[in-house]
C-alpha cells in the first residue's frame, strides 16, 4: 500500500543510505529533500530518468547533472519553459518556447511596474532582435522613441567617455592591431577596403582601386568622382565654414610636390562681407587663390575677387585721368610746325587722376605745360584711349592725334605710329570742331611708357573735358 504519514515531521531513514519503496508512492504535497536528489534515490524513474511532479518542485541548493548531457524540458515541443526572478516581481524573465520552425528565446524585464517588456529575441531563423520582437537580420536593433543613443562601443577603457548625444558612437584606442573599423568587401576582381576609419588614416575610403564614387557612381574613373543629374545647375561640393562673430574663410588645399620633394601647396579660399568688399550684414562673398613661395612656405595672394566679381588682387592694371583745359598749342602755340610732340595740357591745377593702379605716371615739363608718361607694369596687350575731347582748328593743313611709345619730345615728324584721330581741312578752316576720341591697342613690354601726341602744321586748342585712359587687356 505504500507509505503513510499522519504527523507533520515524520520521517524515514535508512542505515546504508538506500531507500526502496515498492509499489510506487505518490505524493500529494511537497517533498522535501535536505540533500541531492540522484537517480539512484529514485527507483521508480521512468526508462529515460525523467522525473514527473503534479505540482512544482523546489530544490534548496540547485539541481546537479551527473554529466553533461541533462536537460531540463516541457512535456510537449510547442509548450514554454520559463525561468525567472521572482514569483510576484520577477525581475527578468527568460522564455524557452518550442515548435518546429516557430522555436525562439526571448528576454524580457521588469520596469518600473509590474509589467514586463520584451527586449531580446532570437529567432528560428538566428536572427536576433534588439528591442525588436520581429528581427529581419541577423542583428536588428529597433526603434526607439527616447534620446538615449542606439549604439555605443568602445574597445578599451583609455578610449575616454562616451559622450551620449550620437545615434552610434564608436571610441577605440588604436594600435598595429586594432583599427577603429573596417567595412570591406571581398570581390572575384579585387579585395578592396571599402571604408577605413582609424587614428593613422582618419576615414579613408577606397571604390574600384583607389577611386570613390559618389551619388550612385559605380564606376569612378578618378580618386574621387561624385555624379548629381537632378538638375541643369546643382552643387556636387560644399565646404562649410561657420564661427561665431567673425568671417570665416574655407578653404580647398592643392597639396603637390617637386622633384626634390619640396612641399607646393596652393589654396583656393572664399571670402565673406568686409573681405569681399562688401557688407558683414549681407549675404556678400568672394573667392581668392593663394599660392606659396620660399623654403618656409610663405603664402602670396594671386587672385581675389570681390563681390562685383572685380579682380583686386592683383588688382586689374588701369589709370583714368581727367583734364578740364582749354589749352591752345599748335603753330605760334607750344612747338613747331611738322613735328611730333607730346600734347601739354595735363597740369597739377587741372587734372583729376581719377583711376591710378598699377600704372607708374609721372608728368614731365615740356613746352610750357606737363605731358602725362604712363609706364606699363607688366607684358601685355593695353588699350589706350583719348576720349570725350574736341580740337578746335583754327586755319587749314592737317592734324592728327595718338600714341607713340618709348618716345619722348620732339623727335619724330608725321603722324603718331598709333594714330587715332586725323583731321585735313583746305577751306573754311577756322574753329572747325574735331572729334579726336577713340582708342588703340598696343603689344607692350614691362616698363615700357606711352605719350599721347600730336602732329600738327597748325595750331588749336582742346576745350572741356579730356579724358585719357588705359587697361590691361590680357
Amino acid at each position: 500500500m505504500g507509505i503513510q504519514f499522519n504527523g507533520n515531521t515524520d520521517t524515514i531513514s535508512t542505515n546504508d543510505g538506500t531507500l526502496n519503496v515498492t509499489p510506487q508512492t505518490t505524493f500529494g504535497g511537497e517533498v522535501g529533500i535536505a540533500g541531492t536528489l540522484t537517480y539512484e534515490d529514485v527507483t521508480n524513474v521512468d526508462s529515460v530518468g525523467i522525473i514527473t511532479a503534479r505540482s512544482d518542485v523546489h530544490v534548496g541548493t540547485g539541481i546537479h547533472f551527473s554529466n553533461n548531457n541533462g536537460v531540463i524540458q516541457t512535456g510537449s515541443s510547442g509548450h514554454t519553459l520559463g525561468i525567472q526572478g521572482g514569483a510576484t516581481n520577477m525581475g527578468g524573465r527568460i522564455e524557452l518556447r518550442g515548435g518546429n520552425a516557430t522555436g525562439d528565446i526571448r528576454m524580457f524585464a521588469q520596469g518600473a511596474t509590474s509589467t514586463q517588456e520584451e527586449r531580446l529575441r532570437i529567432n528560428s531563423t538566428g536572427y536576433v532582435g534588439i528591442n525588436s520582437t520581429s528581427p529581419a537580420a541577423y542583428l536588428d536593433i529597433g526603434a526607439h522613441n527616447t534620446s538615449n543613443p542606439t549604439l555605443r562601443v568602445r574597445n578599451h577603457t583609455s578610449a575616454g567617455a562616451f559622450v551620449n548625444n550620437y545615434g552610434s558612437e564608436f571610441r577605440h584606442v588604436f594600435n598595429s592591431m586594432n583599427h577603429g573599423m573596417l567595412i570591406h568587401t571581398q570581390e572575384a576582381a579585387d579585395a578592396r577596403r571599402t571604408l577605413d576609419i582609424s587614428d593613422a588614416n582618419g576615414i579613408f575610403a577606397t571604390f574600384t582601386n583607389g577611386k570613390v564614387g559618389l551619388g550612385g557612381l559605380t564606376t569612378p574613373s578618378a580618386k574621387l568622382h561624385a555624379l548629381d543629374s537632378s538638375s541643369t545647375t546643382t552643387t556636387i561640393l560644399k565646404l562649410r565654414n561657420y564661427a561665431s562673430s567673425v568671417n570665416t574663410k574655407p578653404r580647398m588645399s592643392f597639396e603637390a610636390q617637386t622633384s626634390a620633394g619640396q612641399g607646393a601647396n596652393s589654396f583656393i579660399q572664399g571670402l565673406a562681407g568686409t573681405d569681399a568688399a562688401g557688407s558683414n550684414s549681407n549675404n556678400e562673398s568672394g573667392l581668392e587663390f593663394i599660392v606659396t613661395y620660399g623654403g618656409s612656405g610663405t603664402e602670396r595672394s594671386a587672385m581675389k575677387l570681390d563681390h562685383d566679381g572685380v579682380c583686386t588682387v592683383p588688382r586689374q592694371p588701369k589709370f583714368n585721368i581727367r583734364c578740364n583745359t582749354t589749352s591752345t598749342f599748335g603753330q605760334g602755340g607750344n612747338f613747331n610746325t611738322n613735328y611730333l610732340s607730346p600734347i601739354p595740357t595735363f597740369t597739377n591745377s587741372n587734372r583729376t587722376e581719377l583711376t591710378m593702379r598699377a600704372f607708374t605716371v609721372t608728368y614731365p615739363s615740356y613746352a610750357g605745360g606737363n605731358y602725362p608718361k604712363i609706364v606699363v607694369p607688366v607684358d601685355g596687350f593695353y588699350m589706350f584711349g583719348f576720349a570725350g575731347c574736341y580740337f578746335i582748328q583754327n586755319s587749314s593743313d592737317f592734324v592728327g592725334f595718338g600714341f607713340d611709345v618709348n618716345n619722348e619730345g620732339n623727335s619724330n615728324t608725321g603722324n603718331p605710329p598709333y594714330l587715332i584721330s586725323a583731321a585735313h581741312s583746305n577751306t573754311n578752316y577756322y574753329d572747325i570742331v574735331h572729334n579726336v576720341s577713340g582708342s588703340v591697342g598696343i603689344q607692350l613690354s614691362a616698363n615700357d611708357f606711352v605719350v599721347l601726341y600730336q602732329w600738327s602744321s597748325t595750331s588749336g586748342r582742346f576745350d572741356g573735358n579730356v579724358h585719357l585712359y588705359g587697361y590691361l587687356v590680357g
